[in-house]
């Protein structure tokens, strides 16, 4: 069974691919940011610096992991298909379903998770000290 059609893809117009990068690259951004949100909202100023980098360490352990499990598809796709397009199909669609499991995560979320971000607290006319303290600071 071919994943990919074995056509010529030298036609597809630089203005589509530009497109689509820049959609993809918009949809990551506002997802990131989203989570990144939802994860500080709620922690308290002095446990920011461990959170931050907790959050950091976790985004970097993540993304090695979608390098190596793309990796391992990458050499099975090319083991159960006969061409390496049919191995990288293989690869991308592995990707894909691996990119939709944070989804069960984000539909398990509680659905007051993050209203702290909703909250408006009115200036008074004067610019205001956050409540959320500079992690760079020392306790």
């Amino acid at each position: 069974m071919r994943l990919i059609a074995e056509g010529d893809t030298r036609g597809t117009p630089v203005a589509v691919i530009a497109v689509v990068a820049v959609l993809s690259g918009v949809a990551r951004s506002v997802g990131l940011s989203g989570y990144a949100t939802i994860a500080f909202i709620e922690t308290p100023p002095e446990r920011l610096r461990d959170a931050n980098a907790l959050f950091a360490t976790s985004h970097q352990l993540a993304a090695g992991l979608g390098v190596a499990v793309t990796a391992v598809a990458l050499r099975g796709g090319a083991a159960l298909t006969d061409g390496t397009r049919s191995a990288y199909a293989v690869a991308f669609v592995v990707l894909g379903v691996l990119c939709l499991v944070p989804t069960a995560g984000a539909l398990r979320l509680h659905p007051a998770a993050g209203d702290a971000a909703r909250t408006v607290v009115p200036a008074q006319g004067r610019v205001t000290q956050s409540a959320v303290s500079d992690s760079r600071k020392s306790d």
